[in-house]
């Protein structure tokens, strides 16, 4: 923790001199804010004074004011009548909000970051219990924070502008309590929440969640805005814990379970369990200890209670699916590998749902070569023949060859769990009929071996390797026909991915560029010396170290592979 000196760092516990940091900087914030505020209206005076005119001393008119010169109104005379200038002035949509009038206070640019914070610290100040002032500034916070973050913040990252609405408003705890205090109220307090906790930020949520977000959503969160705010929290408050949101006492499970099976709020909800089984280990495993929870995903799947809600359900299984102690819990269930199963069979309607669902099945398949181990006894057999027929299909996209080399390589590869422990025994990697493995070489993995994208290009070369160590032989003909070494030869040049240049070389070594090494071989013939005897070496054509294996094959794709021996004078 960071003190403001060694005296503070003596006398305050660490908390104690957080809060004590905290209010040191709002108090500078507030005399930096004064200080900007007294200077615009020494500025507004003096230009009155000159006679050269100021765009506030122009009487509002709703047809062509600016939001920021009526802010400034606001500013300056805080009533009820200003404030409703200020949301007439503000676009009905976002999309008006993104106008071009509009951009220099939407991006909180300059003097407009100013204008912004006044206007939010006087609207906190007099936030008061009157009914139509409230509800007048919670419609126009609503406005405020629709605009920030996502619909503007490609442009502020450009810009590299950090402040936004959702901050601004953050900031101000008045304007937080109002907005809690009044859900169930007014509707638009869940829409500004949901918007807010929007904001990518560290600045936002954790604020929220202090002043009392999870109950107030949970209170009401049947609704689907609800619904929407409370996942937005969970997916960007990444400063706490997901257990703040979704425990016994919270979000439990048995509520979570219920929401996924309501017309309402299914698919919603779908995406908060997605959200929430995206965090921390201890928060999966409580919902997965639940006893019918994973069951219900599963029935959920084959049969959605909403329409668009198989994509978050399939995202949330393979969650589950990444640990490794759930995968024999989840093949356990009768209806999941069927429903895996069914759901890559064609025609491929949702190629979302597809991707997803590779995605769950290369999860599946991380313990393939584990012996008696239910990835290897039945999702192995069930799946890798189905995504070996994919890699030789020519139906489908790069980017969805990717996805299935993925899966295809997290069956070929050795279990994670044999790298902790080279003690655990693994079995050889299960391959489907030969002529399907051929055509995946052919039609799919060379492709992704001379993709632009490293990552496809180096699970390809992993697949080649592996193919290459366990059945080399067989497939070293297809290799040849698919012309696999000039595409390895080219990786070997690449610039982008030193991983890719290093296993493409030692390949090409072990498996292309032997004959050429036998080749030279054959031109090593014991010769006489001068007093006749033999001497065994190179042809008379090679007559110091310097030139040995300038003539021999190219070793790792780069140069020559020297013995050791071969080397001393």
């Amino acid at each position: 923790s960071y003190c403001t000196s060694a005296m503070d760092s003596g006398r305050l516990t660490s908390k104690q001199a957080d809060a004590n940091n905290r209010r040191s900087r709002m108090v500078q914030q507030r005399q930096a804010l004064s200080s900007r505020i007294r200077k615009q209206k020494k500025s507004e005076y003096l230009a009155k004074k000159r006679s050269t005119g100021h765009l506030t001393s122009t009487p509002y008119s709703p047809s062509k004011g600016l939001t920021s010169d009526v802010m400034k109104l606001y500013i300056q005379n805080p009533a009820v009548g200003t404030l409703q200038a200020v949301f007439q002035s503000l676009p009905a949509t976002v999309e008006g909000l993104r106008a071009e009038a509009c951009k220099p206070l939407l991006f909180l640019s300059n003097d407009e970051e100013d204008i912004a914070a006044a206007f939010i610290l006087t609207l906190g100040n007099h936030s008061a219990p009157d009914r139509t002032q409230n509800s007048l500034c919670l419609n126009i916070l609503q406005k405020l924070s629709a605009i920030s973050p996502t619909s503007i913040l490609w442009e502020e990252e450009y810009y590299g502008n950090s402040c936004s609405w959702s901050i601004l408003i953050a900031d101000q705890a008045s304007l937080i309590s109002l907005v809690i205090n009044n859900v169930g109220k007014y509707d638009s307090c869940l829409l500004i929440l949901g918007n807010l906790a929007s904001d990518p930020s560290s600045h936002v949520c954790p604020k929220l969640r202090q002043a009392g977000l999870a109950p107030a959503l949970l209170s009401c969160i049947q609704q689907p805005t609800a619904t929407w705010a409370f996942t937005n929290a969970i997916r960007h408050d990444t400063s706490a814990y997901a257990s703040e949101y979704c425990a016994e006492n919270l979000l439990s499970a048995s509520m979570l379970e219920s929401m996924l099976q309501s017309n309402s709020v299914a698919t919603q909800a779908a995406w908060m369990a997605a959200s929430i089984l995206n965090r921390e280990k201890e928060t999966v495993q409580y919902l997965v200890s639940h006893p019918t929870f994973c069951s219900t995903l599963v029935a959920l799947v084959q049969r959605p209670s909403a329409p668009n809600q198989i994509v978050p359900l399939l995202q949330s299984l393979g969650s589950i699916a990444s640990y490794e102690a759930n995968v024999p819990m989840l093949l356990g269930i009768p209806a999941f590998l069927p429903a895996v199963v069914e759901l890559l069979q064609p025609p491929l309607s949702d190629k979302e749902v597809f991707q997803k669902t590779v995605w769950l099945a290369g999860c599946l398949l991380v313990d393939s070569r584990l012996e008696n181990h239910p990835s290897s006894m039945q999702a192995t057999p069930a799946l890798v023949p189905i995504l070996f027929e994919y890699m030789r299909s020519e139906l489908l996209s790069s980017t969805e060859k990717q996805e299935v080399a993925f899966a295809i390589l997290n069956a070929m590869d050795v279990p994670p769990s044999c790298d902790f422990n080279p003690n655990i025994p693994y079995m050889p990697f299960f391959l489907p009929d030969p002529s399907i493995v051929k055509g995946a070489i052919l039609n799919g993995i060379v492709g992704l071996v001379k993709s632009s994208d490293p990552d496809a290009a180096v699970t390809a070369v992993h697949i080649l390797r592996l193919l290459l160590r366990q059945e080399g032989e067989f497939f070293m003909e297809t290799m040849e026909e698919a012309n696999i070494q000039s595409a390895l030869e080219a990786l070997c040049d690449s610039e982008v991915d030193i991983e890719i240049s290093e296993v493409a070389a030692e390949l090409l070594d072990d498996f292309f560029y032997l004959d050429e090494l036998e080749e030279d071989d054959m031109n090593m013939a014991p010769q006489t010396t001068s007093n006749g005897a033999l001497a065994f070496g190179l042809h008379d054509s090679i007559t110091s170290p310097s030139d040995v294996g300038k003539n021999l094959g190219m070793g790792r794709g780069r140069g020559a592979v020297i013995p050791s021996w071969m080397t001393k004078s």
